[in-house]
């Protein structure tokens, strides 16, 4: 057996047994146990342009935070899309679906 595939096999094994383990309800950042909200790592705006196999919902990219602490994640994504789209020299808001659809025909024909 080939050493590629025994470590394939252990990943799987970890990830198989990360979602049958039990889980807390407690906030990942501070470890408040009230007043969740799910916060996903990668957005469904950019998750939409993924290739088919990273699309799904694993629960790895979910994480559980209280109401502060989302908020604060919130804020840091906001500013983390406002530079990135800066940086790409893409806005985040089309004025109609012309503009839309133009922006994204420029960006396949790269």
């Amino acid at each position: 057996r080939k050493r590629g595939s025994e470590t394939a096999d252990r990943q799987q094994i970890q990830q198989d047994l990360y979602y049958v383990s039990p889980k807390e309800n407690r906030c990942v950042v501070c470890g408040s146990r009230q007043h969740f909200l799910r916060f996903h790592v990668v957005p469904s705006c950019y998750r939409t342009h993924f290739p088919a196999e990273f699309k799904s919902h694993g629960s790895h990219d979910v994480l559980l935070l209280c109401v502060p602490c989302h908020e604060r994640a919130n804020a840091a994504f906001h500013r983390l899309r406002l530079r990135l789209s800066e940086e790409a020299g893409c806005p985040l808001h089309f004025q109609n679906e012309q503009e839309r659809s133009e922006a994204a025909k420029a960006h396949n024909a790269k």
